[in-house]
């Protein structure tokens, strides 16, 4: 009878054993598909915040870029405005140049004209009249000396017959005639010195007029290479800006490739570590920890007396040994 219900007994915690280990089976089974589902959804929520964070990189570098764009806009339009108002005095300065050239060449036709007729004067009027005083006052002198020579003449006749009553009538009638020779001598080398000095004149103002008209020209040259200069130098400036403004395009493009490679791989070392946190036992977590905390609070200059953890010092030989086995 007790054997009967002791194997009762023992069928019966058999069974409850059958069934504790069905249940652990169960239950081991579960806690397996919890895990597995919840290190999905960890490399799901990890998935998810890498791509945040690219995306969340792709947004601060557009940002960067627009507000870049914004200040290469600002910059141009400053440029532009101020390369308009060098424009626009180069406008004016040539407009003036053009006015200043317009009048020089006015006053260059003007004075050729003068010029022209004072030529045409001088070989019209001033220079006949200068002959024909010149042959006049030739004349006149040797029609003095005929005189003078008669004078001596009458005074060396002295047998013949007197064309006077006296002497003395004689001599005052030669006085007479010799005065107003020399009279009207007089007059003909006044006005001689006249014509001489008026043709002086003439001939120093044609000297002054051509004279100008060299300055006139020589600054009308100048002016026009002046000009041209301008010309190439504003042409170049253009040409420099424009360069310069590529040059600036690239370098900021450079700029946000940089930084993006810097912002993905810091995602990157950032996720690694994390990664590793995860499958090193949590004492070895803590005692990193601690480790950071105790260089921090003891000030322990680091590249000095603190170099680091272990594995931030390797340097690897190649890339695959980065992959971590389990």
């Amino acid at each position: 009878m007790e054997y009967t219900l002791y194997d009762k007994e023992l069928r019966r915690a058999r069974e409850t054993l059958d069934e504790i280990e069905h249940a652990r089976a169960e239950e081991i089974e579960a806690r397996s598909l919890i895990f597995e589902e919840g290190r999905a959804t960890e490399e799901a929520i990890a998935n998810v915040e890498t791509e945040m964070k690219t995306k969340t990189n792709m947004l601060r570098r557009n940002k960067n870029y627009l507000s870049g764009l914004e200040d290469d806009n600002t910059a141009a339009m400053t440029l532009k405005t101020k390369l308009e108002l060098r424009c626009k005095e180069l406008e004016e300065a040539v407009t003036m140049s053009d006015e200043v050239m317009e009048t020089n060449k006015r006053e260059l036709k003007s004075l050729e004209l003068k010029i022209i007729a004072a030529q045409k004067e001088l070989d019209e009027k001033v220079q006949p009249k200068f002959d024909s005083y010149k042959d006049k006052l030739a004349c006149m002198s040797n029609e003095r000396e005929d005189a003078q020579k008669k004078t001596e003449g009458i005074y060396a006749k002295q047998g013949r017959g007197r064309q006077f009553t006296s002497k003395k009538d004689r001599d005052v009638f030669l006085k007479t005639q010799i005065k107003e020779l020399k009279d009207a001598s007089k007059q003909k080398q006044q006005l001689l010195s006249k014509k001489k000095e008026t043709l002086t004149n003439l001939c120093r103002s044609t000297a002054s007029g051509s004279k100008e008209i060299e300055a006139k020209t020589e600054d009308l040259k100048k002016k026009t290479g002046a000009l041209e200069e301008l010309g190439m130098t504003i042409n170049e400036k253009k040409r420099v800006r424009n360069e310069m403004a590529e040059s600036r395009k690239e370098q900021w493009r450079e700029l946000e490739e940089s930084k993006e490679r810097v912002h993905e791989a810091r995602d990157r070392a950032q996720r690694a570590f994390s990664n590793l946190r995860k499958i090193m036992p949590r004492a070895t977590a803590s005692g990193l920890d601690a480790l950071s905390r105790i260089v921090e609070e003891e000030k322990i200059t680091v590249g000095e007396q603190y170099f680091g953890l272990l594995m931030q010092n390797f340097e690897l030989t190649d890339e695959k040994f980065r992959t971590a086995v389990e």
